[in-house]
């Protein structure tokens, strides 16, 4: 999977599902953007979660037309809330506190 994505990627089991979990926390501030997460969504095999700190960035291109959308519904999973942000058929998971842009 993608070089830049270092040690943020963790395979895990939510929900008795395998699922893709990008694992921001650690206690720094960091950044995703939408060509970081390209590789990971297309190889998962379930949902794909994204978790971290307060002041974490996820850059998905929403005001610049890249196709995402957010729902405002938050969903919980294993103690979590997440919103979802959906583009055609893939749906992408972070976790409430996150900067989406």
């Amino acid at each position: 999977l993608a070089d830049s994505l270092g040690g943020f990627l963790a395979n895990s089991q939510l929900n008795g599902l395998d699922n893709l979990v990008l694992d921001l926390e650690n206690g720094g501030s960091d950044s995703l953007s939408l060509s970081d997460l390209l590789e990971p969504l297309s190889q998962a095999a379930g949902n794909t979660y994204i978790r971290g700190d307060a002041g974490d960035v996820v850059n998905l291109g929403l005001n610049e037309g890249a196709g995402w959308s957010g729902s405002e519904q938050p969903v919980r999973v294993d103690g979590i809330d997440y919103h979802s942000y959906s583009n055609d058929d893939t749906i992408l998971y972070i976790q409430m506190g996150l900067i989406v842009n």
